[in-house]
């Protein structure tokens, strides 16, 4: 196929090509810094309403995958700023029900979650306090049918931990 080609438009074509190729690797090093580089996260460049929007949903993330898990250790301390009294015992104790009362899902990657999911996520963001509401959403061991319940946590962005929790233990309690 080169053969073909005149001698002129092979130099245009790879001095085109030359361009063109550095170019890509030009705006991948500007977007993609080196993994050993002292630069912050492109997070870091968002608006301030942006990152704290996106860290009260990181984590409730991880609060979700602390009950998919049934891990009670983690939930209660994710969670001990932000309950006065559990209507069924400590804070691991409710969580401690999801291990013994709600269905176990086998996952893609062959591991095994509790049926624990969140629905209809709204966070309301404002620079002293998130709140964040949500359907939990749940599969009972024993039923087929999902329960539903209605929980509103709280979040302190400056400080990033739940301040207050509504609904959610009294659902876990419930199971």
């Amino acid at each position: 196929m080169f053969a073909l080609l005149h001698p002129r438009r092979l130099v245009v074509l790879a001095a085109i090509s030359a361009v063109l190729s550095g170019t890509d690797l030009a705006a991948q090093r500007a977007t993609f810094p080196r993994p050993d580089s002292a630069r912050p996260p492109l997070l870091t460049r968002l608006a301030p309403d942006s990152i704290r929007y996106h860290t009260a949903y990181l984590h409730l993330m991880e609060l979700l995958q602390v009950l998919q898990l049934g891990d009670a250790a983690s939930g209660n301390r994710a969670l001990e700023g932000a309950i006065a009294q559990s209507p069924c015992g400590s804070i691991t104790d409710a969580i401690s029900r999801i291990t013994t009362s709600v269905r176990r899902v086998t996952l893609s990657s062959g591991g095994a979650s509790y049926a624990v999911f969140f629905d209809n996520i709204k966070i309301v963001d404002s620079t002293t306090k998130q709140l964040i509401t949500l359907d939990m959403v749940v599969l009972p061991l024993n039923s087929g049918a999902p329960v539903r319940s209605a929980v509103t946590l709280s979040m302190d962005p400056e400080l990033v931990f739940w301040t207050k929790e509504v609904g959610l233990l009294d659902a876990l309690c419930r199971l």
